[in-house]
């Protein structure tokens, strides 16, 4: 049962990974190699609350958040000012790769290459928050308020001009978007999500280190998003359960371990393949063209 709630748990920390990186490629039209280090952020923060400020959950939500939102500033302002996407997805990676040996080399912040452990557990409301049932809820509550920001942001006034500029850059332009500006708000408010998945790993694993969250962890975030989906709520949150559910499913079966790490990547690249090949639109793409074929049209509503 702990394994199954621990499972629960990384799924919706992934689904908010998913969600926020959704928002910045499939509502914004913009791809980030920077999401594992934001999501480091996210974990960093909030085991330095707990271990010096206090053990409040709230507390740690909300300074991740903050701090995630200024740590992306300084790359995605110069980057977005450029007009140019390839400079932005160069300069994430770029930031990314300084974010890591900064998680790595800052012993007296991060803990180094050895992390940080031995933080309190998080409380809510007078509550501990162990690893278990109370933080299944914790998680759940955190994945449907990311969704429901996405979602409201992806439908709002705001959002629709982020679908403008992503369509025509110039089009919207010429009808007045501050195209730049409303670039730089949406990454941003993406990176600040982010971070937030960083506080339920940190609360779950108990332990920081920087081996996960690297380059890897960021392709592995995209994966997810382009699986399930591009600009759709159901899209990242699909994904993001099938991969969590691969690795999960593979340690019930009669593998040695030695062969486990090949296997899940060779699951994930297979799965990704078949689905750039038959469902390029991803799951939930896959399936909504489907269901669309059979839809009455038009003019078949108005048949007697």
């Amino acid at each position: 049962m702990a394994y199954v709630e621990s499972m629960i748990v990384l799924g919706a920390t992934n689904v908010i990974l998913a969600i926020a990186l959704d928002l910045l490629i499939g509502v914004a039209g913009l791809f980030s190699a920077a999401s594992g280090v934001f999501y480091g952020i996210g974990a960093y923060a909030a085991a330095i609350v707990w271990a010096h400020v206090t053990s409040n959950l709230l507390a740690a939500v909300v300074v991740a958040f903050v701090v995630g939102c200024l740590v992306a500033v300084p790359f995605i302002v110069p980057a977005l000012r450029a007009r140019v996407e390839v400079t932005f997805v160069v300069a994430s990676l770029a930031f990314g790769e300084i974010l890591t040996q900064v998680f790595q080399s800052w012993n007296g912040v991060t803990g180094g290459n050895e992390g940080l452990l031995g933080f309190p557990l998080p409380t809510l409301f007078g509550l501990t928050l162990s690893p278990g049932l109370s933080l299944v809820v914790v998680g759940i509550c955190l994945m449907l308020v990311v969704a429901g920001v996405k979602e409201a942001a992806s439908r709002s006034s705001w959002g629709l001009d982020l679908r403008a500029v992503r369509n025509d850059d110039s089009a919207a332009r010429s009808l007045g978007v501050r195209a730049t500006r409303i670039r730089i708000q949406v990454a941003i408010l993406a990176c600040g999500l982010t971070a937030l998945a960083g506080v339920l790993y940190a609360a779950e694993i108990g332990y920081v280190d920087p081996s996960g969250f690297g380059t890897s962890e960021s392709e592995l975030i995209a994966a997810m998003v382009v699986l399930g989906g591009l600009a759709s709520f159901l899209g990242p949150i699909v994904g993001a359960i099938a991969l969590t559910a691969i690795p999960a499913g593979l340690t019930f079966a009669p593998i040695s371990s030695a062969l486990l790490g090949p296997i899940e990547q060779g699951a994930y690249g297979l799965l990704i393949v078949l689905v750039i090949l038959f469902r390029p639109e991803g799951i939930v793409g896959g399936f909504t063209r489907i269901t669309m074929r059979f839809r009455p049209t038009d003019t078949q509503r108005q048949a007697p």
